[in-house]
């Protein structure tokens, strides 16, 4: 009689590890799928709508690159994360309901396909999408400082092209400060047609003084900006840009033209300093 009833332990024990392995396997496949199939419905359904509406916004932001859709990317990866980890411990620990029909988590079996294509496209997109840069130079001071980490969006909006934006670019061969193809943070002066002219120090573009200095370090120039009334027209599908600090920041006589070809983010992202996510200005 006793061997039977160890017997009968034994086999209860290995039912709720085989059902406990499955419920793990599952909740690895797809979040919430392992609360489902324990006989948990309201964590399994708002652990996979978490996930889900995390991924979605991952895509959101990947074409539409916001602070507000960064956040919520965030916040949202965040909250299902927390809530899948619960779910992954929980299937160690947590003895299964009572009442466990199995079908019941086999209804997740097609959105965990959904789920895994979709992290793996959204995922995918994001990698594109964004990408992390350091800041060595002091050029930008005070709107970045030196080792500043900056998050960019991998894409360039025509219409953010204009008078005052920052950009990020690659230094072409013709710059006389680094090598070429290294990334700079500057900012745009004058657009293509423009024509750019100095008064002392400052620059003036279409006949208007600027707040822009150029540098006063004696650097081998890409071209000169004459003195007015002569000016320097700005050619087609370049930029001129200039940095903030006026002690060590440089522009494109040193620089050389910003070309469209060159350009590689129009929207920068402060994550080394709050607020969290500011966009560069």
């Amino acid at each position: 009689m006793a061997t039977a009833t160890s017997e009968s332990a034994t086999n209860e024990l290995d039912g709720v590890f085989a059902f406990r392995k499955a419920a793990r396997r599952r909740a690895w496949a797809c979040p919430g799928a392992g609360f489902a199939l324990m006989g948990r419905p309201v964590a399994a359904k708002l652990t996979f709508a978490l996930s889900v509406a995390a991924f979605l916004a991952g895509a959101f932001t990947a074409f539409f690159p916001t602070r507000a859709a960064l956040l919520t990317t965030v916040g949202l990866l965040l909250a299902g994360t927390v809530l899948w980890i619960v779910e992954i411990v929980a299937t160690f620990t947590a003895w299964p309901a009572a009442e466990r029909p199995p079908v019941y988590g086999r209804r997740y079996l097609l959105g965990a396909a959904v789920l895994m294509l979709s992290a793996a496209a959204f995922g995918f997109a994001l990698f594109v999408s964004f990408k992390l840069i350091d800041i060595k130079g002091a050029g930008m001071e005070p709107s970045v400082w030196a080792d500043d980490r900056l998050l960019y969006h991998n894409g360039v909006q025509s219409e953010r092209l204009v008078r005052g934006a920052p950009v990020l670019f690659r230094l072409s061969s013709e710059n006389q400060f680094t090598e070429a193809g290294a990334l700079m943070v500057g900012r745009i002066l004058a657009v293509p047609g423009d024509k750019l002219s100095m008064t002392g120090y400052r620059y003036r573009v279409n006949d208007q003084l600027t707040d822009a200095v150029a540098p006063e370090a004696e650097l081998p120039k890409a071209f000169v900006v004459p003195a007015a009334p002569k000016t320097i027209t700005v050619p087609p599908d370049c930029y001129f840009i200039t940095q903030d600090s006026d002690d060590t920041g440089l522009d494109s006589q040193i620089l050389g033209w910003a070309k469209y070809e060159d350009l590689v983010s129009t929207r920068l992202y402060q994550i080394s300093r709050r607020p969290l996510l500011a966009p560069v200005e």
